[in-house]
């Protein structure tokens, strides 16, 4: 393909980013061949209204990286593979991502990962995405065209795109959920399919209970991927769901045995398989005892607030990540991040997780951005993790200078910081951030 026609594609390409997203950037990017610098400050400053927030979050960062350096002799672990997720592949994204033209730039986003140091790519490949059922229902009801793509074109897509990783030499780490409702984060009518199962009662979470595991066991016979996790956070799952059955513990916890149960003889000796919590839960360690029972290879962890309550440091993201990866390793279970980045909040702040999200896109964050991931690595070093995946994989690639994105709205920053995010990947050109993690995947976060 030309270059003249693949910038074309990534212009279409847009609408992926524009779906999955959970101005100029010049003069925040280095080129290849450059060393990535550690920045000391925001180059444009920290706007008021943020000052709080970023001031909060640098002390919390700046304690617990010394805080690790305490405990860690900056020996590497070289079993350690350092990954980063394939936005463009989301399936929360959609039918856009089977567009032909999704084809070369997904190709070369997994090239530019390599080129960043990244051992392993993940993919988050959401039910009901591979279930026949949900595309069948979904044009029975009129949620979708006649003529859509169904779940075999979306299982060919992802062969593809196994085969695009493994033809770069890296690991293939796959995740597997539920597809959000929330039209923010996917464009697909799946809310009316999940309300059937809660309609049906019993019956109907036991339908729920066999389609998910005729979809993950498709995954991992078709993909046979490294690493595959079924079920990473249970609050979420059972918010975006609405199955009450599901949000019973003992209910959950038996649907995440049968998944590992029937998966596990299939790909006994190509696949770690895991299951996950979203580390902030309140209850996290029960949760997390509960899974370490099960056949599982490791457990995953999702982290983002780095801090749980201002007035109690021991309950801080880095404490309960650091116990969460003794209580794997005593029960001879391997540990994992498969989603992590930089949470924009703080005491007393709002909730809308839509608002936080739209701040990441200025570039004031960057040093924070870096810090985050520099302290998550030396825990995966210190602790002997299998891996860890960075989610917003986009702001390897650009954010958008302060003074220009004042006052956009999270739509206009996710459209102005994909365009550039596409023109760089195109170009090979990389923010701060990614040169930075590019660093401390190749030679270590440091000390």
């Amino acid at each position: 393909m030309s270059r003249s026609r693949l910038l074309i594609s990534f212009v279409l390409l847009a609408c992926v980013l524009f779906s999955i997203s959970a101005g100029q950037g010049v003069n925040q990017v280095q080129r290849r061949g450059e060393r990535p610098q550690r920045p000391d400050s925001p180059s444009a400053g920290v706007p008021p209204q943020f000052q709080r927030i970023y001031t909060r979050l640098e002390t919390v960062l700046d304690r617990w990286n010394k805080e690790i350096d305490k405990r860690w002799n900056g020996t590497l672990y070289n079993m350690f593979t350092p990954m980063a997720s394939l936005l463009f592949a989301n399936s929360n994204a959609g039918f856009p991502i089977l567009r032909k033209e999704n084809r070369e730039p997904t190709k070369l986003f997994i090239q530019r990962l390599k080129e960043l140091g990244c051992r392993g790519v993940q993919l988050d490949i959401q039910f009901p995405i591979l279930d026949p059922e949900y595309f069948m229902f979904a044009k029975d009801k009129g949620l979708i065209p006649k003529d859509s793509p169904d779940d075999k074109s979306f299982l060919e897509f992802y062969k593809k795109v196994a085969e695009d990783v493994r033809s770069q030499g890296l690991k293939l780490s796959v995740e597997s959920q539920v597809i959000f409702i929330q039209k923010t984060w996917s464009p697909l009518p799946v809310e009316p399919y999940y309300a059937e199962f809660e309609k049906d009662g019993e019956a109907g979470f036991a339908a729920y209970k066999q389609r998910k595991l005729a979809m993950a066991k498709l995954i991992a016979t078709e993909l046979r991927p490294d690493f595959f996790t079924m079920e990473d956070e249970p609050d979420t799952a059972m918010s975006l769901t609405g199955i009450q059955l599901l949000k019973k513990r003992e209910n959950y916890l038996g649907m995440v045995k049968e998944l590992v149960d029937g998966v596990k003889p299939l790909v006994r000796n190509t696949t770690k398989i895991a299951s996950g919590i979203g580390i902030w839960m309140s209850d996290w360690e029960v949760w997390l005892k509960d899974l370490l029972k099960l056949d599982i290879d490791f457990v995953n962890l999702h982290i983002y607030p780095i801090e749980i309550n201002p007035y109690n440091i021991r309950e801080d993201i880095v404490p309960r990540t650091l116990a969460a990866a003794d209580m794997a390793h005593q029960a001879g279970k391997g540990i994992a991040v498969g989603e992590t980045w930089l949470y924009k909040t703080g005491p007393l702040d709002t909730k809308d997780p839509e608002v936080i999200y739209g701040r990441d896109y200025y570039d004031f964050w960057i040093p924070l951005d870096i810090e985050h991931l520099r302290l998550i690595l030396k825990i995966a070093h210190f602790k002997k993790f299998e891996y860890v995946s960075p989610f917003w994989s986009s702001f390897f690639f650009s954010y958008l200078v302060t003074q220009e994105a004042r006052g956009l709205n999270t739509a206009e920053l996710k459209r102005r910081n994909n365009l550039k995010v596409l023109q760089n990947l195109l170009s090979g050109t990389f923010s701060p951030t990614g040169w930075a993690y590019r660093d401390m995947a190749t030679r270590g976060p440091g000390r």
